[in-house]
This record gives C-alpha cells, structure tokens and sequence, in this order.
C-alpha cells in the first residue's frame, strides 16, 4: 500500500507542477547533498554571498527538514518521496535566488512553514508500519508541495514585486493561507494518530514484556505457565516452548509463507565482476545443505588473507543461493557496538519495529531465529574474536538453517565452524580475466592473446589477490596507460608477497604496497587527503554527513562545508581507483574502505610519522565536533546516546589504528580526553569492555606524554575503571582498590592546591565522589567499619550543600552504602528504609544503570528483610527492565537471574528456582569472563538438585557441585578474607562473596 499512496499524491500533483515549470528533483537525500546542491546553485547565479546568507538562516531548520524527509522516506519505503523535501525547498530557494527581492521574504516564509510542520523522530519507529500514520504523513507532505508549488508559481508570475508580502493580504493569492490551515489541520490529526500509535506499542510491549520478564529460558513465562512441580519433578528445563506465537506481527515474521518475498538485511550491491570461485561457491552450498545431528544451525567459515575475496565470495552466495532461504542477514562483526547494531536491524524486518531499547530485541531476534520454521542464512563479515558473537549466535535451529563467517583467523586449526573454507588467491587465468574485466574493448593495442599473458603475469605479480588486482584496474583506468606500461610500472619497484601469519591472522609478510602506491599515484591531494582520514575510521562506513567542517582548516580544506565540490570530487577520484566505495543506507551515504587498503595507507603513514601527525590529529578533530560533551560530574546521561552510538564505531576504529600504529604514535591530551569523555555512557549501556578498553588506551596516551601523575584527567580515567570492575566480582577487586584510591588522592592533590575561596561546588562534588566510590570498594571486602565512617563525613558535607532534592545522587550513595552496614549490624528494617530512599532519589534524575542497580539491591535487602513476595516482585521488575535494556547475556542480566534463582531456592520454589539458575548458566557459558557468577550459579544449581527423584538430576547436581568447589577454590586466594576461613565448602556465604557485594544473597553479619 505504501508506495501506492505515495505514487497517487504526487501523480495528483502534476498538473499544478507542470503550471508552476516546477521540475521536483528527488535524488537529494540529507543535509549535506542539499547544502552541496546549494553551492551549485548559487554558483549558477554568482552569488556566493546568498549562500552563506541562506544557509545561516536555515541552519537552524535542517535537522528539522531532514527528520520530516527521513519520516516521508521511511513511512513510503523509498527515499524518493523523502528527497522530494529537499527537492521542492531547492527549488524554492532557486526561484528566490534568481530574483533576489524576494528572497528574504521567501525564506521567512520558509522558517514559518518548518515552525509549523510536528516533531516527527520521536514516532520514527512507527511509521513504516501503521497505516493511519503513513496517511497522515502523505496529507502533510502534499500540503509541502502545495506551499513549494505556490510561492514558485506567484514568484516566476511578478517578480518585480516583493511577492510574498503581497500574497498573505492578497484576494487572489489565498492559496498560502489555506495551505497554513490545512498543515494545522493535518499536524494535529497526525500528533494524535502518532499519540495513538505510540501507547498501542507501549501497551503491546509492555505485555511482551512482562511475559519475556517471566522467562528463565527463551520466554521463561510460557515456562512458568507450562512447568509444574508434580508434572516435572524428573524433567530438565533445557528445551524452550515455541516461541513465534509470542511475536506480536506474527504475519510478518513467521507466519509467511515460502512463496513470500525473501526478508534481508544485504545492503551490499552484487559484485557484478565476480570471477571464478564456482567450486567454492559449490563446496560451501555443499556443507551448509549437510544434515546436523541436532537441531542447530550449520556453520562454515571462509578464511585466508586480507584481500583475497571472503566478503565477495559471502556475498556472492547469498545472491546465487538466495532461492534456498527464506531470510538472509549480514552482520558487521567489527566491533561490539556495530555487531549489536546490525543484529538489531534484523528486527526491523521482523516487526520488531520501535523497541528503543537493544538488548531488548537482540533477544527477541535471537528468539525468532532459534523458533522460526523459515530457513534464514546469517553472515558474520569480519570477525577476528569468536567470543565477541557468542551472545548472539543461535544454538538451536528448526529449519536447517545456516551462519558463515568471514575471518583472516586460520579456521582450520581453531574450529570456529562445523566447516570450513580456506579460500586460496585467484589462478592465474581467473585473475587475468578480472582485471580485463575493468579494461574496455579497443581500450589499448596490444592483441587479445597479448592482454591475456600480461594479465596473467600482473595477477602472478599481485598474488591473485582480487583485492589490488581491482585497484590496479583502477590505476589503468586513471592513468589510461596499456598492460605493458602497467606491467613496466609494477616491475620497477616489485617486492615478492610471502604468505605468512601474524598476531594469529593470515597475512603478507610485506604489505603490497606496490600495488597501493601506483594507484595512490593518480589521486589528486585532496583526495590523499581524505583518504588518509578513512584510514582512521570504520571501513564498514563513514557517513559522509560526519566529514564536513565549518571553520577554517588548513589540514581539512576539502571538507570545508563551504566548498563541497572539492569534497565530492575527491570522492570520484577514489571511487575511479577502485579505493573506496559509496554506499548509501538509511537516508545516509556511507564511504567504505576495505581493510586490506586500510593497512595499506596506514603503513604508508607509519613511513612519514609527520603526516600521520596531521592526519590522526585532524581526525581526533572530527570525531570531537561529532561527540557530544559529557557530565562535568561524570554522571550518565541517556539522553546523549543516540548520537554516542552513532559514532562510536568510528572512535573504536581510530583507536585501535592508534594501538597498532608502529612506531608509536605522538598523541595529544585532547585526544585522551575524547577517549575517555564517552566512557561512562558506554558503561551506561552495558558495554563495559568497550569502555575499559577506551580508558586503558587513554591512560596510554596520558603516559606516553609523560602526563603529570597528579592530572585531574587521569582521576576521571581511574574513576571509571573502578566502576568497571564494580560488576565482575573477586577477579577484580583489588584492581577497583587500587583504582578508586588512586582517583581520590589525585582529586584530594586538586584540592588542597587550590584556595578555599577559589573552590568550586563541582569541583568539591567532585572530590567527594571519589570518596564515596572508594566506599564502593571498601564494600567488596566487607570493610563495614570504614564505610560507617565514610558515610558520616560525607553526610555532613552534603548537607551544607543543599537538600536532597538538588543533589539526589550524593544523598542517595550515602543512603545505599548505609543500608548494607545496617545489614551487618543485623537491622534489615533499617537497612531497607534507607535502601528504598536511595531508590526513590534516583527516580528524580535521569541515572540510567545506576537507578536500576539500586532497585535491584532493594529487592535483595527485601529478601533479607523477610518480605519474600516484595523481594521477588522487584527481582523480576528489574529482571525486565534488564532484559529491555541490555539483553540476556549481559553480566546484569544474569545476576538477576541467579539473584531470583537463589531466591526461589530458599523460598522452597525449585521449579522456578532450577529454571532462573539453568538461564543463569546458560548464559554463562556464551561469555567465559564471567567466571565467578558462573561458579556461583552451579553451586546453587546443585543445591537446587540435591534431593530431586530422578538419578541423573541428582548425578548432576554432584558434578555441578565438584565443578563449583573447584572454581571456589581457584578464585578465593585472590581475596582470602579471614571470616572466611572457618566456613564450610557447602557454605553459601562462601560463594555469594566471590561475587560483587550488591549480589550476595547470604552476607557476613556482625558478631
């Protein structure tokens, strides 16, 4: 239906655009093809002063205009009707341009009518999927169109006049106003479909939600219903329910038919010079149509060299073999963020359509693919760390269906896959044929028979390697130079590639920068330019919209937004020499740069430390423009992460170029800063490796500078990195010491060199949090009495702050660390009044992680408190809202489960406490860092099992128990607290404190 609508409103439109000589453009599709279309424009007229004059006038309304083309490209699935927003302002600005009177009134106009139009990115989500919502959007886009055709119209009739004046009082131009009414009318009809819609998927996931809340496997809730004491006293709970039934759009996910168009997520464009590998194409559709033992999907990895073809000859597959799926997804395994990012994208194929939250529907994806009855081919592009793909990867399939993967990892010895695939460079006849594949006909002298040896012999020079065989057919291209002459140009400075392997990836032991630096040789400087800046980045994609400046930029001058023609043409130059390619996604053209070519330019920079110097410098410089500040006081703040996410990938690439780099690389305290700036709210989102692995580099980089040791940003970094450890438990505490006390004496320094009078609030806030954090650590090692003290002098200092309404975030800590104390003193009641204050404090602010990290600690405190059915009520609201936000496999979200588990298992409920404890260990086992809560969830496990009626449920329950004993004694010497020493091997306190403090269930008490 939706591009129907579309079709008929602007069909409807072509008698009063053809009136108006209005020709609607619908190619330009963001604010950076528009404002490069502007410099064109006013190039045509010589009137670069208009430009500027324009683009200070709207840029103000630009994210505006683009969120209402976004909603219009999104809502008709075609980018088309979203352009024509573009297109049609284009056009009115060209129209004011050429008879210049008029173009001030023309962009007040203009203002008014993007003040009027709604929000739109708050519904983004909906649109694609709600009818009424894609009627309400087509009204308002044929009242834009009327606005653009009518001031076109009235400006060309009499342009000596100041039109628009005239027309709001004019009889006869009452065509404006009606326009202005009838987006009135239709803005609100559209907010209250939207608001409609909006509550219809609140209410319809908080229903999913409540029952995934209740699911100990894949949707413990339909385990709860169907599981009973009596009637599974002597099953396991190893097997999940169906699950497509739970799915809300269940006609477009798994009640398709095969005969239904495929569901994909390959936004990659077929190779169309795709040679040769016929018989590996066959071997892979051989092994993934091999019949498995059990129900779980078949596996294959693709492995060899950077620049042999794994990607291509993946994505030739599921073109070829597409007929035998019925869903194929592409996932991008570069990093966490975009591997998280891609598998979620899956859900807006599946219906999955507004859950704002992602570890919320990774699970719900996982969910589909492990239940659906449609065979699905999932490609994980790029992976260099099996565990990084663990959480998401499927255990179980119903369909035969299939994964592959794409790695320089040897596969054949690590067993990644069921199969595998070392993919060998191209024969030498199949490597002459691709690179006069990219040669025209006609296009030199030399005969067929000619051109083929010489092909042949460049293809044995480059190693077969598809990858520069490509570049060098773009450097022909370029240099429009014969075979020969190529041939000549290569021998001169040819060095032989010998396969070999390095850091465990098969590689070259020299980069084949013979190859590179002939094409490098025909790009213009400008080009250069960029092309050393995409070196620092994500070769997945760069989105062009990021790679604009508006200030004066020696070093960045071709991507001065002044002067986007320089930009665009760099762009074809590196286009032309087959070094980088344009895609475009989502609205957003991505430049993407293949990781072979990535080294390539990345060595070549290591040979001139001076212009790297430039280049990462100058890429540190975009990426600080694009992120935004964070909290002076290092606080979450949610509402920063959309655009976090945005370009986090980015900042991951650039950082590990910085860490490869050789020699090492000169760094900047900016740079250190950018680093560690986006920490906490990575943290905040549940990617704690990410974020170490961010702070640790910093620190690098503080060091290498010979950084003073008392420097306020090394606190910050130190601050973070003890939170981090805050959630793993006895492997980490002394680290988190460490780190928390190094913060405090390094803020402490700050402190006392500065005068009191000179002394700032937030620079006290500061200090002070340090010594709450500290607390945190003083805590892990049940140091009660230090932390009695702790509270007491921070209370008094929050006090002559102000109340606990301005400052909820201090009073609550002290709340929180005070109720445990009181659980050592043996007062549950007073440990939970203040442990629900502390909760409450945190509802008046916006804290994320922490909120919910205090919630949890409530419940348990609940539990201690003898109020059972509360404890258990807030486990699994908490357990909800954990899964919403981080997904299953997070470390957070399994220590909900065990916390239930162990619950369950004191209240004498087994069933629900074996199903909580086996999700708990399930999840365990995907991610072999968490070792400590692993250790802990099989001990009660094996409690839980001790006395069932079933032989083998109880053999198991005395191997789980060994294995715990073993993992107990393997991690308590790293913190051998005395009050341990006289307890039991069988002694729950014992494993309850391997893990962090706010998860112990049986705590120390006082004597």
């Amino acid at each position: 239906m939706a591009d129907s609508i579309w079709a008929e409103a602007l069909a409807r439109k072509q008698d009063a655009l053809s009136s108006a000589k209005f020709n609607l453009t619908l190619d330009v599709r963001s604010v950076e093809t528009f404002k490069a279309s502007l410099d064109e424009i006013t190039e045509k007229y010589a009137n670069r002063r208009a430009s500027n004059f324009i683009k200070e006038r709207l840029g103000p309304h630009l994210e505006h205009i683009a969120s209402f083309s976004e909603a219009i490209g999104t809502a008709s699935q075609s980018g088309s009707y979203g352009g024509a927003i573009w297109g049609g302002l284009l056009i009115v600005i060209e129209v004011g341009i050429s008879y210049i009177r008029s173009l001030d009134e023309i962009l007040k106009e203009v203002e008014a009518l993007q003040a009027s139009l709604p929000q739109f990115t708050e519904y983004v989500g909906l649109y694609s999927n709600d009818p009424g919502l894609q009627f309400c959007l087509r009204d308002l886009f044929t009242d834009y169109i009327d606005f653009c055709i009518c001031v076109v119209k009235y400006t060309n009739r009499n342009p000596a006049l100041h039109i628009l004046r005239n027309i709001t009082s004019s009889s006869n131009i009452k065509g404006l106003r009606t326009i202005k009414e009838s987006i009135q009318k239709h803005k609100a009809r559209f907010a209250d479909k939207a608001e409609a819609a909006h509550r219809r998927n609140a209410e319809r996931h908080y229903l999913e939600t409540q029952t995934l809340a209740k699911t100990a496997t894949n949707e413990f809730a339909s385990l709860q219903k169907s599981i009973s004491p009596a009637c599974n006293a002597n099953q396991s709970f190893s097997t999940p329910p169906p699950l497509d039934r739970l799915f809300s759009n269940a006609s477009s996910a798994s009640g398709k038919t095969r005969d239904e168009p495929l569901i994909h997520t390959v936004t990659l464009k077929r190779n169309t010079i795709f040679t040769g590998r016929d018989e590996e194409l066959e071997q892979l559709q051989r092994y993934l149509s091999t019949p498995m033992k059990y129900n779980e999907p078949r596996s294959c990895a693709i492995h060899g060299i950077g620049g042999v073809g794994k990607t291509q000859l993946a994505l030739e597959y599921t073109y070829r073999y597409r007929s035998s799926y019925q869903a194929i997804f592409w996932l991008r395994t570069e990093n966490t963020v975009e591997l998280l990012e891609s598998f979620s994208s899956i859900g807006n194929k599946l219906g999955v359509i507004d859950d704002v939250n992602q570890g919320r529907r990774v699970a719900r994806i996982l969910d589909w693919l492990e239940a659906t009855d449609r065979r699905w081919l999932l490609v994980m592009d790029n992976l260099e760390d099996l565990d990084k793909v663990t959480p998401i990867w499927p255990t179980a399939s119903l369909s035969s269906s299939s994964i592959i993967i794409t790695t320089q990892k040897p596969c054949d010895s690590l067993k990644w896959a069921d199969f595998d695939i070392p993919l060998r460079p191209l024969s030498a006849t199949a490597g002459s044929t691709l690179l006069l594949t990219q040669i025209p006909t006609g296009f030199s002298e030399e005969s067929k028979a000619q051109q083929k040896e010489l092909a042949m012999e460049i293809s044995n020079r480059v190693g077969g390697l598809p990858l520069w065989l490509n570049a060098l057919g773009g450097f022909i291209a370029q240099s429009q130079c014969s075979l020969s002459e190529c041939l000549d140009s290569y021998r001169s400075s040819f060095h032989p590639l010998d396969q070999g392997m390095k850091a465990g990836n098969w590689t070259y032991g020299k980069t084949p920068s013979t190859v590179f630096d002939l094409a490098f040789s025909k790009l213009s400087e400008d080009a250069k330019t960029l092309l050393y800046l995409l070196a620092y980045l994500n070769p997945d994609g760069v989105p062009e919209s990021m790679l604009s400046i508006d200030g004066p930029d020696d070093d960045l001058a071709v991507l001065s937004s002044s002067s986007r023609s320089r930009f665009f043409s760099a762009i074809a130059n590196l286009r032309n020499s087959q070094l980088v390619k344009r895609e475009n996604q989502t609205n957003e053209n991505l430049l993407t740069t293949h990781r072979s070519i990535q080294t390539a330019i990345l060595h070549k920079l290591d040979q001139n430390p001076e212009q790297r110097q430039i280049s990462f410098q100058s890429t540190c410089t975009l990426l600080r423009q694009v992120f935004p500040r964070p909290s002076p006081l290092q606080q979450p703040e949610s509402e920063k992460w959309p655009r976090i996410q945005m370009f986090l990938p980015q900042l991951l690439s650039l950082e590990k170029a910085y860490l490869q780099a050789h020699p090492p690389m000169d760094c900047s305290l900016e740079v250190a800063i950018l680093l560690s700036d986006v920490g906490l709210n990575i943290w905040d989102r549940g990617l704690a490796e990410d974020a170490r692995s961010l702070m640790l580099t910093s620190e690098k980089i503080l060091d290498g500078m010979g950084c003073d040791p008392w420097a306020m940003e090394r606190s910050d970094i130190h601050v973070l990195l003890g939170i981090l450890t805050d959630t793993v438990g006895i492997t980490q505490r002394k680290e988190g010491l460490r780190y928390r006390e190094s913060a405090k004496k390094i803020r402490k320094h700050y402190i006392d060199s500065i005068p009191p009078d000179r002394l700032t609030l937030e620079e006290e806030i500061r200090y002070y949090n340090t010594i709450t954090d500290l607390a945190c650590s003083h805590q892990q090692f049940n140091r009660y009495d230090e932390i009695e003290a702790t509270c007491q002098l921070v209370i008094e200092k929050y006090r002559s702050w102000g109340t606990e309404e301005e400052f909820p975030y201090e009073f609550a800590k002290y709340y929180h660390h005070m109720a445990f104390v009181f659980v050592y003193r043996g007062d549950t009641a007073a440990a939970v009044q203040h442990a629900s204050h502390a909760t409450k404090l945190l509802e008046l602010g916006s804290f994320g992680l922490l909120a919910t990290l205090f919630k949890f600690d409530c419940a348990t405190l609940y539990f201690q408190n003898g109020q059972n059915a509360l404890a258990i009520a807030e486990h699994e609201e908490v357990l909800r809202l954990r899964l919403l936000k981080l997904g299953r496999s997070n470390i957070m979200t399994i220590q909900s489960y065990v916390a239930l588990g162990a619950i369950y298992y004191f209240r004498d409920q087994l069933t629900h406490a074996e199903a909580h404890m086996r999700e708990a260990i399930k999840q365990c086992k995907r991610r072999p860092i968490f070792r400590e809560t692993l250790v802990r969830a099989k001990f009660y496990m094996s409690l839980i099992l001790k006395d069932a009626a079933d032989a083998s449920r109880r053999a198991e329950s005395r191997q789980l128990a060994e294995e715990a004993k073993q993992g107990l004694h393997d991690l308590l010497p790293l913190d051998p607290s005395t009050f341990l020493q006289t307890k039991d091997d069988d002694d729950p306190i014992l494993y309850d404190y391997l893990v962090p403090w706010t998860n112990r269930i049986v705590v120390e008490r006082q004597p």
